[in-house]
Parts: structure tokens; C-alpha cells; sequence
């Protein structure tokens, strides 16, 4: 069968992504997360998937962003070029198909990528379903650092206590502080959540990008019915650390959340982690991704392994190079016109 490229809206993409396996069916390639995606976060974009699938059983799936190259560079050069990434999360090709057919995708993949004139591809992949070994034969692969894991097959004791001393005795310490949580697959308590959330992302100083518009946080249950849970902490009646997690099949995912500055003391948190462990194992996942930091062994990196001192997982982002000679020509077309290059970046242009 050949390649089709589809909209988050076509129901062939949800027919195809429940008949993944389930080891390969994770939340960000959900045809709902991509439309949360197109209509908030990429709008100035277009979300697709480029779905495969065979007579043998064979399906793959890979969604992506496709960006006119001209919203990131002002050059007209740049006007006539594209190039796509992961979603927001893990992105890659997931899915099972014969050898012959992988070949097939990626050579159907690498000609439709010609027709939209994208030069480049960035991928983040997934780092427990180590779906590298679905990239394009001719993809870079790159490990960014470590990425934590929390394995959610044990018994909740052995979970707890796989966790560093220090977040035992945290969760011990929320305990004593009358600190409680509940969880819920639902929006109402949204305002609450927003107004954490962005409080943190302000005093973290977070980029504008990362301030999510309410709408996407409103558009989870009918988007992602099943597939989110938010988790609160509570101090006295108050709202004082929260979570969203997304989550599907085995994996659950910490995707956004916070805590009040004044709260801060009171250790809500690492009860709240410990919370969503004990809820995503009864929602049957395995795993719980947190993530890994903005560089290697920093701050953030270093707390969230603290929940998974065993956890470390690779952190891989792979960049395919559609076409080498436009690759290369807006490199040095930036380099003359005095625009800034990451030169450490694959895509050195989105800065």
C-alpha cells in the first residue's frame, strides 16, 4: 500500500493508531493530540501523519509539523523551502512493518517530503519504545542526555522505595504537613491549574512558548477522552501543586504542572509525584516519563532522577537532510546576511 498523508481530523489516523501494537501506541501520536496541537500550539503550521499500512499487519504511523521555512528565516530563499519536527513530546515513526515494507515508507516518505520542498527533518523520539530503528536510513542520530524513566511494574512499595532518600523523606514530610491529592479526568478545577501553572513558568522565567493558551487545556476531553488526568495537592482548601499527565497504554507522561512559591516548604510536590506513579499503575501503564533537563546533569535533570536513580534512559533527536545543496546554501546564506546560526543545532535556523 502506498504512503498517505493525513489530517489530525481523518478517521483513518484513529483507525490506524488503535491498531498499533500497544507497546508502540503512545499519547503523541493520537490523531486528538495532534488536533490539539494544529489548533493551538502549530496553528501557523500544518500537523500531519504519514501513515503506512500493509496487508501482512504492517502499520506506521509518523506525525509531524510542517513549517514554511520563511516564518523562522527572513530571507526570500527561505520563502521556497520547509522543513517539519516532532510534535510537542515524542515524535518518530512508531509502528511494526516487514523489512520491505519500512523501505517502501521511507522511500514514499522521502518523495512526498520532496513535493512540499521540506530540506530537513528534526525528530525527538521515544526514549522506551527506541523507535530509532524506524528513522530514515540516512537520519543523524544525536543523544541530547539522559531522559528519566520511572518503571511502574513493580509493587508500589518497591516504587517508593526505588526513590532517593531525600524524596522519602519529602513525601514523609508532606504527609506530617497535612498534605493530600486527588486526581481527575476532567477540567474542573482548570483555573486553579492555570493559575499555578503559569505562575511557575513565570518565576522559571520560561519562554513564551511555553505559556499553553487555556483553549488547549480545554480541548483535552474531547480531544484526548481517556488519555489525560490531572493531580492536585492540597494544603488546608487549597489547591498548592498540580500536574497534567498524559497517558496511553503503557506509557503516562509528566507533561506540564507546578507548584505556588509559598508553598514550596510544605513538599507537596514529591508527594505528588509519588501520586501519580500510584495512579498511572492503576491506569495499567508501566511507565512514567518525567523527562530529562535543559542541558546534561543539570539542576533539572538531577531532580527528576531523583524519582528514578536507575531510570536514565538515552535521549535521542534524530535530523534527516532531504536536501543536502538547500541545507547548505541557507547556511551560508544566514552566515552572509549576518543572521544568527546555532552552529551546534541540526536545525540551525529555528532559534
Amino acid at each position: 500500500m502506498k504512503l498517505e498523508v493525513l489530517e489530525p481530523g481523518d478517521r483513518r489516523w484513529g483507525e490506524l493508531f488503535a491498531a498499533l501494537p500497544r507497546s508502540a501506541r503512545d499519547v503523541f501520536y493520537a490523531p486528538g493530540f495532534a488536533a490539539m496541537c494544529q489548533e493551538t500550539l502549530d496553528a501557523v503550521h500544518t500537523v500531519r501523519c504519514a501513515a503506512y499500512s500493509d496487508d501482512a499487519g504492517g502499520i506506521l504511523l509518523y506525525p509531524f509539523v510542517l513549517r514554511r521555512t520563511g516564518t523562522l528565516v527572513d530571507l526570500p530563499a527561505a520563502n521556497e523551502l520547509a522543513d517539519t519536527i516532532s510534535l510537542y513530546g515524542r515524535g518518530g515513526v512508531v509502528g511494526e512493518a516487514s523489512a520491505e515494507g519500512l523501505a517502501t515508507f521511507h522511500r514514499e516518505l522521502a518523495a512526498y517530503m520532496g513535493s512540499q520542498h521540506v530540506f530537513c527533518s528534526f525528530d525527538r523520539l521515544h526514549p522506551v519504545i527506541r523507535n530509532e530503528r524506524l528513522s530514515p536510513p540516512d537520519s543523524s542520530l544525536r543523544d541530547v542526555g539522559g531522559f528519566i524513566v520511572v518503571d511502574l511494574r513493580p509493587p508500589v512499595e518497591a516504587i517508593e522505595a526505588s526513590f532517593k532518600s531525600s524524596v522519602r523523606k519529602d513525601i514523609r514530610k508532606a504527609g506530617r504537613n497535612g498534605v493530600s491529592c486527588f486526581a481527575e479526568s476532567n477540567c474542573d478545577h482548570l483555573a486553579d491549574f492555570l493559575d499555578i501553572y503559569y505562575q511557575t513558568m513565570e518565576r522559571n522565567s520560561a519562554s513564551e512558548f511555553y505559556y499553553f493558551p487555556k483553549e488547549f487545556f480545554a480541548r483535552l476531553p474531547e480531544a484526548l477522552p481517556g488519555m489525560f488526568s490531572f493531580i492536585y495537592a492540597v494544603s488546608g482548601d487549597k489547591i498548592v501543586s498540580c500536574e497534567l499527565v498524559l497517558h496511553c497504554g503503557d506509557y503516562s507522561h509528566s507533561f506540564l504542572g507546578g507548584t505556588r512559591k509559598e508553598a514550596l516548604p510544605l513538599a507537596a510536590n514529591p508527594m505528588l509525584k509519588f501520586e501519580i506513579c500510584k495512579e498511572m499503575k492503576a491506569c495499567g501503564c508501566q511507565y512514567f516519563l518525567l523527562g530529562g533537563g535543559q542541558a546534561p546533569d543539570d539542576g533539572i535533570f538531577n531532580f527528576k532522577k531523583a524519582y528514578a536513580p536507575g531510570g536514565v534512559y538515552p535521549s535521542l533527536v534524530g535530523g534527516t537532510i532531504w536536501h543536502a545543496d538547500a541545507y547548505d546554501a541557507l547556511r551560508q546564506q544566514m552566515l552572509a546576511a549576518g543572521l544568527p546560526v546555532a552552529m551546534n543545532r541540526f536545525q540551525f535556523y529555528d532559534i
